[in-house]
Parts: C-alpha cells; structure tokens; sequence
C-alpha cells in the first residue's frame, strides 16, 4: 500500500506531462499547416 501512496504521483505526473506535451506537438502541428496554407 505504501509503494502504491509513492508510485501513483509518478504516474500522474507521466500521463500529466504526456499530456502536455501532446498539447505542444498539436499547436505545433496546427502552425505549421497554417504557414503552408497561407
């Protein structure tokens, strides 16, 4: 029960920062379609 207390912050923060960083990768992707569009 401890080592489940300690590890679920961890992965919070994994699916937290992958999040995140799909958030990144798709305003990334959507600027660059827009500079080829325009």
């Amino acid at each position: 029960n401890k080592v489940l207390k300690n590890l679920s912050p961890e992965v919070l923060n994994l699916s937290y920062q992958k999040r995140i960083g799909d958030e990144n990768i798709w305003q990334s992707v959507k600027g660059i379609s827009s500079l080829i569009t325009s």
